[in-house]
């Protein structure tokens, strides 16, 4: 018994001394998220509205952002401006927001659409645009904000992409929030 447990700590010395050898480097992979909006008239309406008068749109889309790792914290609002498109089109898409550094992986960051606001001009007519979600205790507004996220997101993969689409409920805007993770070198600070 007393020869086993000689040979026992044999080996796992030699194990141990081999996950410590300081000339072996290895790279360090770490994640950094981005996030790209683009602005579209909702579906169901399109279609109706494709014969009616040439139209343009101005939006803006406030966008609550919560993204903690270890090295690497970020929670605010961050904005995105979308100009005279037109809505049955949709507005080019882009970044409006990415993390400023690589940083290990922590999970997805938590994104919720605050507001949607703006303009859609049809001839002479404006249509004015304040979309927001409900809030406990509170009216719910004329033109609601309705939030479904891809049914996927529970996945633990630091490579995946997640979409969030927004609509209003009056206005009858859809935005598009695609959260990709792309991955990348940690450095070696």
């Amino acid at each position: 018994m007393l020869g086993g447990l000689a040979l026992c700590l044999g080996q796992s010395r030699g194990v141990s001394s081999q996950g410590l050898n300081p000339n072996t480097k290895t790279i360090e992979t770490g994640v950094r998220h981005s996030i790209i909006a683009a602005v579209e008239a909702d579906q169901d309406t399109t279609s109706a509205k494709r014969d009616a008068e040439s139209r343009s749109a101005t939006v803006d889309i406030m966008v609550r952002v919560l993204d903690y790792a270890l090295d690497y914290r970020f929670y605010g609002v961050v904005d995105g401006k979308f100009s005279d498109f037109d809505p049955d089109n949709g507005a080019k898409a882009q970044e409006i927001w990415a993390d400023q550094k690589c940083h290990q992986y922590r999970g997805l960051p938590r994104i919720w659409v605050l507001a949607i606001n703006g303009k859609i001009t049809r001839g002479d007519k404006v249509i004015d645009i304040a979309a927001q979600p409900r809030h406990l205790g509170v009216l719910v507004p004329k033109d609601e904000l309705i939030t479904q996220k891809d049914r996927d997101e529970e996945r633990d993969d630091p490579n995946q992409s997640v979409v969030t689409l927004a609509r209003t409920t009056e206005s009858r805007l859809r935005v598009k929030l695609t959260l990709k993770s792309t991955k990348c070198r940690l450095s070696g600070d």
